[in-house]
C-alpha cells in the first residue's frame, strides 16, 4: 500500500508540539513558585495562629489552675484534635505539664519553667 498524506509524517508539527511541551514546562515552574509561596504565607499564618492560642491558653490555665482537651476545644473554638495538638506543642516546650491519661488528662501550669 503505497502511503499518502494520510500517512505522511509532519516534522512540522512535531516541532510546534515541543514548543508547547516547553511552554508547559515553563508554566509548571512558575505554579511550583507561586505554591512555595503561598505555603511560606500560610506557614507564617500559622505560626501566629500558634502564638495567640498558646497565649490564650495561657491566660485559662493561669486563672482557673488547669484545663481539659474539651475546656481549651470550646476557648479556641476549634476541633478537639487542634486543641490536643495546641496542648501537646505546649507541654513540648515545658509551659504546661500532662496529668492523667485519657479522659481524665488535664494540663497545669509547669512551675519549673521559671526556674
Amino acid at each position: 500500500m503505497p502511503l499518502n498524506d494520510e500517512y505522511s509524517y509532519d516534522f512540522e508539527t512535531n516541532r510546534i508540539e515541543t514548543d508547547n511541551a516547553d511552554k508547559t514546562q515553563e508554566s509548571a515552574d512558575k505554579t511550583q513558585e507561586s505554591a512555595d509561596k503561598s505555603q511560606e504565607s500560610a506557614d507564617k499564618m500559622q505560626g501566629s495562629a500558634d502564638k495567640t492560642q498558646h497565649k490564650l491558653v495561657l491566660e485559662y490555665v493561669e486563672k482557673n489552675g488547669k484545663i481539659t482537651s474539651r475546656q481549651a476545644e470550646e476557648l479556641l473554638n476549634v476541633k478537639q484534635r487542634r486543641a490536643r495538638e495546641v496542648l501537646s506543642k505546649m507541654v513540648d516546650k515545658g509551659t504546661l505539664i500532662k496529668q492523667g491519661a485519657y479522659r481524665s488528662t488535664v494540663y497545669m501550669l509547669n512551675k519549673e519553667r521559671g526556674k
